[in-house]
Protein backbone atom coordinates (compact mmCIF):
# COMPACT_ATOMS: atom_id res chain seq x y z
CA UNK A 1 0.00 0.00 0.00
CA UNK A 2 1.17 3.47 -0.63
CA UNK A 3 1.34 5.89 1.89
CA UNK A 4 -1.73 7.97 0.17
CA UNK A 5 -3.96 4.42 0.46
CA UNK A 6 -2.60 4.48 3.93
CA UNK A 7 -3.99 7.92 4.88
CA UNK A 8 -7.64 7.17 3.03
CA UNK A 9 -8.29 4.01 4.79
CA UNK A 10 -6.62 5.75 8.37
CA UNK A 11 -9.12 8.92 7.51
CA UNK A 12 -11.90 6.29 6.12
CA UNK A 13 -11.83 4.31 9.74
CA UNK A 14 -12.58 7.40 12.07
CA UNK A 15 -15.55 8.91 10.38
CA UNK A 16 -18.41 6.76 12.68
CA UNK A 17 -16.14 7.85 15.76
CA UNK A 18 -16.24 11.48 14.17
CA UNK A 19 -19.77 11.19 13.91
CA UNK A 20 -20.55 9.55 17.17
CA UNK A 21 -18.03 12.31 18.98
CA UNK A 22 -20.09 15.10 17.43
CA UNK A 23 -23.33 14.02 18.18
CA UNK A 24 -22.12 13.67 22.32
CA UNK A 25 -20.63 16.76 21.92
CA UNK A 26 -23.94 18.48 20.73
CA UNK A 27 -24.99 16.83 24.15
CA UNK A 28 -22.70 18.25 26.21
CA UNK A 29 -22.10 21.99 25.42
CA UNK A 30 -20.86 22.93 28.78
CA UNK A 31 -17.58 20.52 29.90
CA UNK A 32 -14.25 20.78 30.79
CA UNK A 33 -11.18 20.55 28.36
CA UNK A 34 -10.33 17.61 31.23
CA UNK A 35 -13.46 15.89 30.22
CA UNK A 36 -13.05 16.68 26.10
CA UNK A 37 -9.23 15.38 26.59
CA UNK A 38 -10.92 12.01 28.37
CA UNK A 39 -13.16 11.09 25.82
CA UNK A 40 -10.88 11.33 23.20
CA UNK A 41 -8.39 9.25 24.53
CA UNK A 42 -11.07 7.08 25.14
CA UNK A 43 -11.76 6.62 21.64
CA UNK A 44 -8.41 7.37 20.65
CA UNK A 45 -7.08 4.11 22.41
CA UNK A 46 -10.37 1.93 21.69
CA UNK A 47 -9.04 2.31 17.79
CA UNK A 48 -5.42 1.65 18.22
CA UNK A 49 -6.25 -1.38 20.46
CA UNK A 50 -8.76 -2.73 18.38
CA UNK A 51 -6.61 -2.24 14.97
CA UNK A 52 -3.58 -3.78 16.74
CA UNK A 53 -5.92 -6.48 18.07
CA UNK A 54 -6.94 -7.31 14.88
CA UNK A 55 -3.76 -7.50 13.27
CA UNK A 56 -2.20 -9.57 15.43
CA UNK A 57 -5.11 -12.36 15.97
CA UNK A 58 -5.36 -12.47 12.00
CA UNK A 59 -1.50 -12.95 11.68
CA UNK A 60 -1.69 -15.96 14.37
CA UNK A 61 -4.96 -17.37 12.63
CA UNK A 62 -4.87 -16.51 9.20
CA UNK A 63 -5.23 -20.22 7.68
CA UNK A 64 -8.10 -20.77 9.68
CA UNK A 65 -10.19 -17.36 9.15
CA UNK A 66 -9.50 -17.66 5.56
CA UNK A 67 -11.43 -20.35 5.29
CA UNK A 68 -14.59 -19.56 7.30
CA UNK A 69 -14.35 -15.34 6.63
CA UNK A 70 -17.18 -14.72 4.64
CA UNK A 71 -19.31 -17.31 6.40
CA UNK A 72 -18.48 -15.58 9.44
CA UNK A 73 -19.35 -12.13 7.47
CA UNK A 74 -22.95 -13.79 6.03
CA UNK A 75 -24.36 -14.69 9.55
CA UNK A 76 -23.00 -11.60 11.08
CA UNK A 77 -24.92 -9.72 8.49
CA UNK A 78 -27.63 -11.65 8.50
CA UNK A 79 -28.25 -11.63 11.76
CA UNK A 80 -28.02 -7.50 11.60
CA UNK A 81 -30.20 -7.32 8.44
CA UNK A 82 -33.08 -9.58 10.57
CA UNK A 83 -32.44 -7.35 13.65
CA UNK A 84 -33.24 -4.35 11.49
CA UNK A 85 -36.08 -6.14 9.69
CA UNK A 86 -37.61 -6.86 12.85
CA UNK A 87 -36.90 -3.66 14.59
CA UNK A 88 -38.96 -1.74 11.35
CA UNK A 89 -42.03 -3.86 11.70
CA UNK A 90 -41.79 -3.37 15.61
CA UNK A 91 -41.61 0.42 15.99
CA UNK A 92 -42.16 2.04 19.15
CA UNK A 93 -38.69 3.92 19.30
CA UNK A 94 -39.53 7.46 18.47
CA UNK A 95 -41.59 7.70 21.46
CA UNK A 96 -38.70 6.83 23.91
CA UNK A 97 -35.77 8.67 22.96
CA UNK A 98 -32.27 7.76 24.93
CA UNK A 99 -30.00 10.23 26.34
CA UNK A 100 -26.63 9.17 26.25
CA UNK A 101 -24.41 10.15 28.90
CA UNK A 102 -21.00 10.62 27.56
CA UNK A 103 -19.23 11.16 30.66
CA UNK A 104 -20.01 7.93 31.87
CA UNK A 105 -17.18 5.29 31.56
CA UNK A 106 -18.86 2.51 30.84
CA UNK A 107 -21.15 3.86 28.48
CA UNK A 108 -18.03 5.86 26.67
CA UNK A 109 -16.37 2.30 26.66
CA UNK A 110 -19.57 0.76 24.58
CA UNK A 111 -19.54 3.52 21.99
CA UNK A 112 -16.03 3.73 21.92
CA UNK A 113 -16.04 -0.39 21.51
CA UNK A 114 -18.81 -0.08 18.78
CA UNK A 115 -16.95 2.31 16.39
CA UNK A 116 -13.57 0.40 16.63
CA UNK A 117 -14.87 -3.16 15.46
CA UNK A 118 -13.93 -2.13 11.63
CA UNK A 119 -10.10 -1.45 13.36
CA UNK A 120 -10.17 -5.06 14.12
CA UNK A 121 -10.76 -5.80 10.09
CA UNK A 122 -8.71 -3.89 9.23
CA UNK A 123 -6.48 -4.85 11.62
Amino acid sequence: MTHIELLILAVSLTFDTFAVSVGGGISLPDVKFSKKAMIIAFFGIFQAAYLFAGWFVGGKFANFISEWDHWIAFVILMWLGGKMVYGTFKGGDEENPRKSDFLCIKKLAVLATATSIDAVAVG
